[in-house]
């Protein structure tokens, strides 16, 4: 009797045996990522689904700091984090991009891994950052950043400026390595340096008005005053598309950029004047130093990019506003000057928003697509 239930309690065992040793995987087509969160009852949300070309991007998770968006560019994805929130910029951003959720890095405890995302890159206070991923890795998306909080800011620099500016100008047809149309030095005071400058105005010059010394044209009578963009009012008679300023100041912190995709400092400029007076200078091409047939093709192009890469651009602590340097009878100027970015003490981890992952942490994931 006593071998009867001994061989009982054998085969009893290699059954239970048999069942434990299965894959966990084959059951209902489960993939192996699948059945590790199985294991631990931890699993993707799949009955969440937002999808989206833009999410908003949040710190400390309820501070709207940005957002994040996806374009297609050819056979890749220009993946962009953008910060909105002027008290905020980029320290560093991690992004991943897979076919799948279960292909985001993550612990056994279903947080993500940031560390191991394929993308990752430290930033000296920026308040825009865009990766270049090919689309066929995925179409979920993990866009983590951390952020810092700052304490300068453009009315930090206006605060700055003088009232009034002497400064010289050098054409860029008469540089090597030009980055714009006209290099601007400013002699004195807190603007004094160096400026690659632009003319706001295609129909007005600079004739009779300065005094030459060498390639130069130099006003040293304090004639020019300094207007910022809170100068609205004179702004606005300089500028007759003022609602095009965003695009404008998207440009002018686009410049190196654009410049390594061959476009040319003419090509800028033109677009410039294009944006806000509506003016074409197609007969400009020696000025711009452009070649024959270039003018009006590639400045529409920058003309183009900047009305929709640049719709809403508002420059953060780290990027370039403008400062206008006007007479009221001369060409005015525009000189791009840097906002000063002093970085406050705190600092908090952000995520593009979505769905959860399915760890205890507040990270969250998204699936591109248009958004109906």
């Amino acid at each position: 009797m006593k071998k009867i239930t001994s061989l009982i309690g054998l085969i009893a065992l290699l059954i239970f045996a048999g069942c434990q040793t299965e894959p966990l995987s084959s059951e209902s087509g489960l993939t192996s990522a699948d059945a590790k969160f199985q294991k631990s009852n931890l699993r993707f949300d799949w009955s969440c689904t937002t999808t989206a070309s833009t999410v908003d991007l949040y710190a400390g998770q309820h501070i709207l700091v940005g957002n994040v968006t996806v374009k297609e560019d050819g056979s890749d994805y220009k993946i962009t984090y953008n910060i909105t929130n002027s008290g905020y910029c980029l320290k560093a951003t991690h992004l991943s991009v897979e076919n799948s959720p279960n292909g985001f890095p993550i612990t056994n405890s279903g947080n993500p891994k940031v560390g191991h995302f394929e993308y990752s890159e430290a930033h000296d206070c920026l308040s825009s950052y865009t990766y270049t991923v090919p689309m066929d890795e995925g179409d979920y998306i993990a866009a983590h950043a951390v952020v810092t909080c700052t304490t300068g800011g453009v009315e930090t620099l206006y605060a700055t400026l003088p009232a009034t500016a002497n400064f010289c100008i050098t054409t860029g047809r008469k540089i090597d390595g030009a980055k714009s149309y006209i290099k601007v030095d400013v002699t004195d005071g807190p603007l004094s340096g160096s400026y690659w400058g632009w003319c706001a105005d295609e129909s007005l010059g600079f004739d009779n008005v300065g005094v030459p010394q060498g390639d130069s044209l130099c006003f040293n009578d304090n004639s020019f005053t300094v207007y910022t963009l809170n100068d609205e009012s004179h702004i606005s008679s300089i500028i007759a598309n003022v609602d095009h300023i965003d695009s404008a100041l998207w440009l002018i912190n686009n410049l190196d950029a654009l410049l390594g995709e061959g476009y040319l400092y003419g090509n800028i400029q033109w677009a410039l004047w294009k944006l806000l007076n509506n003016q074409e200078c197609n007969s400009c091409n020696y000025n711009l130093k452009l070649p024959s047939g270039d003018i009006t093709i590639a400045g529409m192009e920058v003309y183009n990019k900047a009305i929709t890469q640049g719709d809403g651009f508002v420059p953060a602590c780290g990027d370039q506003t403008i400062a206008i340097l006007d007479n009221g009878v001369s060409q005015p100027i525009i000189i791009p000057i840097a906002i000063p970015c002093d970085n406050g003490d705190c600092e908090e981890t952000a995520w593009a928003d979505g769905c959860d992952f399915p760890g205890n942490q507040w990270a969250t994931y998204f699936h591109y697509g248009t958004e109906n």
